[in-house]
C-alpha cells in the first residue's frame, strides 16, 4: 500500500492497519462485501482533497478489483471511474487492465478497448497471462502487431499464423535513412 508522507503518523499507521485487514479479507471472504467495507473505511480517513494522496489510488484500486473479482460491475465501475481523478494510477498496468475489463464487461466497448490496449503497452503481454482469453482476444485484434514478430501464445489474437512464422523473435528490423527522420512511433 502506498503511504503518503504528507500524512500524520496516526492517520498513516489506520491506513497500514485497515488495508492489511481488507487484503486478508478480500483473499478470503466469499463476497468481498467485507472487505470492500474495510477499504471504504480507510478511505473516510484519508484527508480532503483525497485526490491528491497516492493511498486513494491504491484504496480505490483495492475496492474495484475487489467488486470485479465479486461480481458487483457498479461498484467497481464506479471505483475505477474515481481512480481517473486521484493521482499515480497512469502508468499503473493493472489498474489500466480492470478498468477494461469492467468496462468490457459493462458493455462500454471504447472504454474498453482504451483500457485494454493500455495496459497491453504498458505491461505487455503478461499483463494478460491471469485473465480469461476474451480480454486479449478482443483488443489486440484491434492493434495492428508488433515489428519484429513475437512469438507469444497471445499473439495469435493480432497475427496471423504466417506473421509469426517468417521472422524470428530476436531478428532486429533494419532502418533505413529515411527512417531515422521520422517519429519513432513510425520507424517501423
Amino acid at each position: 500500500m502506498w503511504i503518503d508522507e504528507e500524512l500524520t503518523p496516526q492517520i498513516a499507521s489506520r491506513l497500514i492497519e485497515l488495508g492489511a485487514r481488507g487484503d486478508e479479507l478480500a483473499k478470503s471472504d466469499d463476497s468481498g462485501s467485507a472487505a470492500i467495507a474495510v477499504f471504504r473505511e480507510a478511505l473516510d480517513i484519508v484527508p480532503e482533497p483525497k485526490e491528491q494522496y497516492l493511498v486513494t489510488t491504491w484504496l480505490l484500486a483495492a475496492i474495484g478489483d475487489t467488486a470485479f473479482l465479486d461480481g458487483d460491475l457498479e461498484i467497481a465501475a464506479k471505483a475505477f471511474q474515481d481512480i481517473g481523478r486521484c493521482d499515480g494510477w497512469l502508468d499503473n498496468a493493472f489498474i489500466w487492465l480492470r478498468r477494461g475489463q469492467v468496462a468490457y464487461e459493462n458493455g462500454d466497448l471504447k472504454l474498453a478497448s482504451q483500457g485494454l490496449a493500455s495496459a497491453f503497452m504498458l505491461g505487455g503481454y503478461d499483463i494478460f497471462d491471469s485473465v480469461d482469453d476474451k480480454y486479449p482476444a478482443f483488443v489486440l485484434s484491434q492493434m495492428r502487431p508488433p515489428v519484429p514478430a513475437v512469438h507469444h501464445r497471445l499473439a495469435v489474437f493480432h497475427m496471423n499464423e504466417e506473421d509469426c512464422s517468417d521472422t524470428e523473435a530476436t531478428e532486429e528490423p533494419s532502418l533505413d535513412a529515411d527512417a531515422l527522420k521520422r517519429p519513432w512511433w513510425k520507424v517501423w
